[in-house]
């Protein structure tokens, strides 16, 4: 089946310590500028901005969309930020607190792009690369001593290398 949107929730955190449902408090239907829609697994919120990371590449490159947080309607256009180009479909994504880097994972590893607040410039901005191969690997974040990584199967990473230190 051809989709022709995706759908991003915004819910209110459950409290953890009451069995309870998340509440969805907002929906996103955006639509991509390609006929294709890549399949897409990352997100990040930056300057008022919702960010979606393709995973599939082409042409060993993966495309950065955005959509203004303040957007309503059923039919929502992401615009096209720039590509980066990633040795493996990207998994998850986050930028720091400061906006400085923006970290790509992806099955082979973790990218640091030094982005200085400017997404569109994640396609040319100085990078680090850490390979680390693990194909379940599916969410990441900034921690103060660097980005803290889980997997499907239940495991728990931390990449410390300085390009990951954001305290």
């Amino acid at each position: 089946m051809i989709r022709s949107h995706v759908a991003v929730h915004r819910a209110r955190e459950p409290n953890p310590y009451r069995i309870s449902a998340a509440r969805v408090e907002k929906t996103w239907y955006l639509r991509f500028p390609e006929r294709t829609r890549p399949d897409a697994e990352a997100f990040f919120v930056w300057g008022g901005f919702g960010y979606i990371v393709g995973k599939t590449r082409t042409n060993d490159s993966v495309g950065i969309y955005r959509y203004p947080l303040s957007a309503s309607g059923s039919s929502i256009p992401l615009e096209k930020v720039t590509d980066v180009r990633v040795a493996a479909p990207v998994t998850a994504a986050d930028i720091s607190s400061n906006g400085e880097r923006l970290a790509l994972l992806t099955e082979e590893g973790a990218y640091a792009l030094f982005i200085n607040g400017d997404v569109s410039q994640a396609g040319s901005a100085p990078r680090t690369f850490t390979r680390f191969v693990n194909e379940l690997m599916e969410g990441a974040c900034f921690v103060g001593n660097g980005l803290l990584v889980s997997a499907e199967a239940r495991q728990i990473y931390l990449f410390t290398a300085p390009a990951f230190r954001v305290d």
